[in-house]
């Protein structure tokens, strides 16, 4: 029997941090009670229930709602499986376990019958010191997200007062009315380029290959909209967009009138241009000999950044270029993925080694994670479990080679299946003959590939979601298939539940050895 006990922290603060399913803050209500569910199946066909299997994969996704509390999943070889919750009732643990998982919910009641019993906490034993931990927990979530709020609320009075500045000197400087005259004559000299850069794109797609002349019509398009923006920038607005900057940063002091400025019509000063605008704001708001370095200095970068810019002049890539250059990272993914899927064939090669010496197995099934349902990665598997370990390597890999092996890998759309049996032993177990009778399982119906002998054989099973064929529950079904055949010819123990034979401390699934 597995327990999940020791996962009640993730439980708590796992799902806070994540916000659980279903929005909110992450946390249950205040008022809830615990409760235990058993999870009662018809017949055992797997070590582990496909009910439990479901529920662990919704509880490490963080996919329960807020409201509910998963606090242990205990799953059993037998018919009857737990799990402890913590929730407002029972009725909102079966709702979510039953219900049409198109609304979120598990729909365990295909597989599995769900009852909530209330828990006595008064004489709750083993588990109290964890699920305080995870209430802590919560409650230390909480606090936080009130501190947040709070130092928002601070937050926004600040930015409120910083904008009330802002409108103080935009009033006494006119900055937004000379900017919105900048970003006019911004627009309409863009729309000119453009009006112009699309003309030139018909043609050019009229006259050559999409590739190359789409690449030609985007560069110029991008010249042409970047010498229009730098020519008026050369006529003075850029400066209105500094002054801008300087007056928002360092905020001028109050300028002293003098008998001049106090015989200035106000008409003449309305009248006066942006630039005179822009001119007048300098002369009040003189900024610091630093500040006109740095002015200087970024007036420089952006000037190289435009002269240099446009890709560099080498002109588009060749579709032969783009060729290579796809096959190059589709190379560099599939190397990894080779060596991701060979360091777990090793690994669980030297696993299965080890439980043949000390037992005398000779026969095993067993599945892999990596492969994801391709059949050829998972011979790569294979070869990797088989490979003879080399003693100078510093870590030891493969080595079951003697041991014959039926490998499994589910994918999102198929489930593909490898089996192996050494020479010494095929006069008992031969290897197509061992695939042909798992594919021929109902719960399976796959499909043996050409090739295959005595010694090695392939097979791929494809999911059909519409008849209720998914890979995992067909992984299951093949492995459990897998295990009948060998124990029908006497080459896998019986399973006879007596703790004191020997033949019943062997265990087989998908958790045997865990990388």
């Amino acid at each position: 029997m597995a327990s999940f006990g020791s996962s009640l922290e993730h439980a708590g603060a796992g799902a806070s941090a994540h916000g659980g399913a279903h929005g909110g803050l992450g946390l249950p209500p205040s008022s809830t009670s615990l409760f235990l569910v058993t999870h009662t199946i018809e017949a055992v066909t797997a070590k582990v229930p496909f009910a439990m299997m479901m529920l662990s994969q919704a509880f490490h996704s963080n996919q329960v709602p807020y409201q509910l509390r998963l606090r242990q999943i205990i799953p059993t070889s037998s018919l009857v499986s737990t799990s402890l919750w913590e929730a407002p009732s029972a009725a909102d643990i079966i709702t979510y376990l039953n219900g049409p998982t198109e609304q979120g919910q598990l729909n365990l009641s295909e597989f599995c019958k769900s009852e909530a019993f209330p828990v006595v906490p008064e004489y709750l034993h083993g588990v109290s010191l964890d699920l305080g931990k995870s209430q802590v927990v919560e409650s230390v979530q909480t606090s936080a997200n009130k501190a947040a709020a709070s130092i928002s609320a601070t937050t926004s009075a600040a930015t409120d007062a910083a904008k009330a500045k802002l409108a103080e000197l935009d009033a006494k400087y006119k900055l937004t009315n000379s900017a919105k005259e900048a970003t006019s004559k911004i627009k309409e000299t863009t729309n000119k380029a453009l009006e112009g850069a699309n003309k030139a794109a018909t043609n050019a797609f009229a006259e050559g290959t999409l590739l190359g002349q789409g690449w030609g019509f985007m560069k110029s398009m991008g010249e042409r909209v970047t010498a229009a923006v730098r020519d008026y920038n050369e006529d003075g607005s850029e400066k209105t967009t500094e002054a801008t900057e300087e007056a928002a940063a360092a905020p001028p002091p109050p300028p002293t009138e003098t008998p001049a400025q106090s015989d200035t019509p106000a008409a003449s000063v309305e009248a006066a241009p942006a630039a005179a605008t822009t001119t007048t704001a300098h002369e009040e708001a003189p900024a610091s000999s630093q500040e006109q370095e740095t002015g200087q200095k970024k007036k420089k970068d952006k000037k190289k950044k435009k002269e240099g810019g446009g890709g560099g002049g080498g002109g588009p890539p060749s579709a032969e270029e783009i060729a290579a250059m796809k096959a190059a990272k589709q190379a560099e993914t599939e190397k990894k993925l080779i060596k991701d899927v060979t360091k777990e064939g090793g690994k669980k090669g030297v696993e299965i080694e080890g439980a043949a010496d000390m037992g005398g197995l000779e026969f095993f099934c067993t599945t892999m994670e990596k492969p994801d349902g391709e059949v050829k990665y998972l011979k790569m598997s294979m070869d990797a479990m088989n490979e003879v370990p080399d003693p100078d390597g510093e870590e030891r890999r493969g080595g079951s080679g003697h041991v014959g092996k039926m490998i499994f890998s589910a994918g999102t759309e198929a489930m593909s299946m490898v089996a192996y049996v050494p020479k010494d032993k095929q006069d008992r177990i031969n290897a197509t003959e061992w695939l042909k009778s798992v594919c021929a399982d109902d719960g399976v119906k796959g499909e043996l590939q050409a090739g295959g002998d005595a010694g090695l054989a392939t097979a791929i099973a494809k999911a059909d979601p519409d008849a209720g064929m998914f890979t995992i529950k067909m992984k299951d079904a093949a492995m459990a298939q897998g295990f009948a055949y060998l124990r029908e010819r006497g080459c896998f123990p019986e399973d006879t539940g007596d703790d004191d034979d020997d033949d019943g401390d062997y265990v087989y699934g998908d958790d045997d050895f865990p990388s």
